[in-house]
């Protein structure tokens, strides 16, 4: 079984850690940081403890239930859906719930107090190398309801997600579903939708470079992939809309090639995708047939002129 993020739930996509550090995750003024808590586990190493700070920013005391569950991907847009911990006959291969130590299970915060909670992940024998991720809930103990007639009770929650690489056996690997295209013939892709499958067992960032080229080879526009350094889950596929920039017009009627370039996070899985596209600039058209119009009305009138001055000189 598994529960959506959808109402009461912040709803999170699976985002690595950037240069900028995610922003703390909040409802009603209870805010967690950080957001996204990313782990390493190497051989041998007992734990891996991390701290998160929850803080009450409003002027009445709080009260939370912590939990964890584990969550996967829920479509290619990068959505997730959280697992059941209540459904015992869910195996998720890369859960990390069974290993997280929350530390706590309940917290209470007076109005504007911070509370440091340490947590960590178990390195068990039982937790296979590679990535492993959950999300720890933190779950208002006293829903809100409606004022109306028909009470309705909405259970708040803010979660943050815990991803987790153990050493000693990980997997980086991403592959590209080629790209296919309708004939485009008055114009080049603005952006193009590229579908990346994490074909290893930790989860992977794709990065690159897509690039359009005329039939002479010279590069007309280019995409950065993955500038927000986005995560794909293991055995998921995630679409990545990335918008092309023009660095030169593209003149020349033809096929042009789409080459993507592609690697995971640190290098080790890389790609090549490339993909055709019959293009026909039609301004460049018209404006070549203008001139061609053009050099032969001048032709015509100068071949006109030219037999008019020969016979008049025959006269």
């Amino acid at each position: 079984a598994t529960c959506l993020l959808s109402m009461g739930v912040a709803s999170i996509t699976a985002s690595a850690e950037t240069k900028a550090e995610p922003k703390p995750i909040s409802y009603s003024g209870v805010t967690v940081a950080p957001a996204i808590q990313k782990l390493t586990l190497t051989p041998g190493q007992a734990t891996a403890p991390f701290n998160v700070v929850v803080t009450n920013n409003t002027l009445e005391p709080v009260d939370l239930l912590l939990s964890s569950v584990d969550f996967k991907s829920l479509n290619e847009s990068g959505g997730l859906a959280f697992i059941d911990s209540d459904a015992g006959s869910v195996s998720h291969k890369y859960g990390l719930a069974s290993w997280l130590n929350l530390g706590v299970p309940t917290l209470h915060l007076e109005p504007k107090q911070s509370q440091l909670i340490p947590m960590s992940i178990e390195n068990r024998q039982d937790l296979s190398p590679g990535g492993h991720y959950a999300a720890v809930l933190f779950r208002s103990d006293k829903p809100n309801t409606n004022s109306g007639a028909t009470h309705v009770a909405i259970n708040q929650v803010v979660s943050m997600l815990v991803f987790v690489q153990k050493l000693g056996g990980e997997k980086f690997a991403v592959t590209m579903k080629p790209l296919s295209f309708a004939i485009r013939l008055f114009s080049l892709p603005s952006s193009l939708d590229l579908s990346f499958r994490n074909t290893g067992n930790i989860q992977a960032t794709p990065n690159g470079l897509v690039t359009i080229t005329d039939p002479a080879g010279r590069s007309v526009s280019q995409g950065q992939i993955n500038p927000e350094s986005s995560l794909v889950l293991p055995d998921s596929q995630r679409v990545f809309k990335t918008p092309m920039i023009k660095v030169s017009t593209a003149l020349l009627p033809g096929i042009y090639t789409v080459k993507t370039t592609y690697h995971a996070e640190n290098g080790s899985s890389t790609g090549v995708s490339s993909s055709k596209i019959l293009y026909i600039n039609i301004a460049a058209i018209a404006i070549a047939s203008a001139l061609i119009l053009l050099f032969g009305i001048v032709v015509r009138k100068a071949t006109i002129l030219l037999r008019s001055r020969r016979q008049n000189k025959k006269a």
